[in-house]
């Protein structure tokens, strides 16, 4: 394929600032390889779950996706297998790492917020790894779970109340 017939696929598919919400990227997904799209870029985890599911043959590219292989996005980190490939910043893995850091910094604090997208594929390992270092610096954890501005807001007046 020449540079310039990539160029137009790749400007054809162009969808920046576009929102979409979580339950439509299945079948804009499913969109964007019927246009033949030379490659799928995903900025976050649903996004590039719904690019794997639509696809074996269309690259993928993620960014910053928190644990791609717990979430089955790739096999392992080792070198690329498939069609997909990213960047991780692991950062599920350090959520314990920076609770202990915040009890540091405010040793008399013992009730602390935490702030999670239910719908988030990597939520669950990054509550239950909050959770234990909650439980091992002693804290009470408030788990607050919002995927919408609106459920945030909700958020916001309801540890308000406490």
């Amino acid at each position: 394929m020449n540079s310039a017939s990539l160029t137009g696929r790749i400007s054809q598919s162009n969808t920046a600032g576009l929102k979409v919400s979580t339950t439509d990227l299945p079948a804009f997904a499913a969109d964007l390889v019927e246009r033949q799209s030379a490659v799928l870029v995903a900025f976050t985890t649903p996004a590039a779950l719904a690019a794997k599911k639509a696809t074996a043959a269309i690259p993928i590219v993620f960014t910053t996706i928190g644990d791609p292989v717990n979430i089955g996005l790739v096999p392992s980190l080792s070198p690329v297998a498939g069609n997909v490939t990213g960047v991780t910043s692991l950062n599920v893995q350090v959520v314990s790492k920076r609770l202990e850091l915040m009890h540091e910094l405010l040793p008399t604090s013992k009730d602390i917020g935490f702030l999670v997208n239910p719908s988030n594929p990597t939520t669950d390992n990054q509550l239950r790894d909050m959770q234990a270092a909650a439980d091992a610096l002693g804290l009470q954890l408030h788990v607050l779970r919002a995927s919408t501005v609106g459920s945030m807001k909700g958020c916001s007046a309801q540890e308000g109340a406490r």
